[in-house]
């Protein structure tokens, strides 16, 4: 059975428990779920396509296969959440993904400005076109990643790792990788451009 919430309906923990407990498909389309804390739930393979989670709490939440394409995460806390094989495309935002396994996560086009993803773990994600200007990567997995075309603008690159990671077209404003895993990429595919008019074509 599946449970669809009306347009941006303002929804409370209690009712998110619920609808899990329900065992129905959860479907939060457009729903309002902003400043809600909704840390430690199950919302795998949940549909939070255009939902409002700004400044929402969903720490350790189990995201797994989640649908956020086009969310508003602005704000949002996602420490420790489980986002394998979810879709973050075209999200809004600068979200707290300290330590969040995004696995095989597609970010496509997203936009995540000043995104903190310390620790974060992104092997094998997609993130081709995706904008993480000013975002901190410190000690990110970004192996096998497909970065084609992203913006990484004065990006925080300590102890990345990108092995095998795919950066044809990626746009950094700087060439300093010391200290980064670059085996297996080819650095002669990345565009570096200058601070003033990093976004600008």
């Amino acid at each position: 059975m599946k449970t669809k919430v009306k347009k941006m309906e303002k929804l409370t923990r209690i009712e998110v428990e619920r609808l899990i407990a329900s065992g129905s498909e959860l479907n939060f389309e457009d729903a309002d779920l902003s400043n809600l804390d909704l840390s430690n739930l199950d919302l795998s393979e949940a549909n939070f396509e255009g939902a409002d989670l700004e400044g929402a709490n969903l720490e350790g939440a189990d995201l797994e296969g989640a649908v956020l394409f086009f969310a508003e995460l602005s704000g949002a806390n996602m420490v420790g959440s489980n986002l394998k094989y979810a879709n973050l495309g075209r999200t809004l935002g600068n979200p707290n993904l300290k330590d969040a396994n995004m696995e095989n996560a597609h970010l496509g086009g997203a936009e995540l400005y000043g995104a903190n993803l310390t620790g974060a773990n992104l092997a094998n994600a997609i993130l081709k076109g995706t904008i993480l200007q000013g975002a901190n990567l410190t000690n990110v997995n970004l192996q096998g990643a497909n970065l084609e075309n992203a913006y990484l603008g004065g990006v925080e690159l300590k102890n990345v790792n990108l092995k095998n990671a795919c950066l044809k077209g990626t746009r950094f404003n700087t060439l300093d990788f010391e200290g980064i895993n670059l085996e297996g990429t080819k650095l002669d595919e990345i565009v570096y451009v200058n601070e003033d008019d990093f976004l600008e074509d």
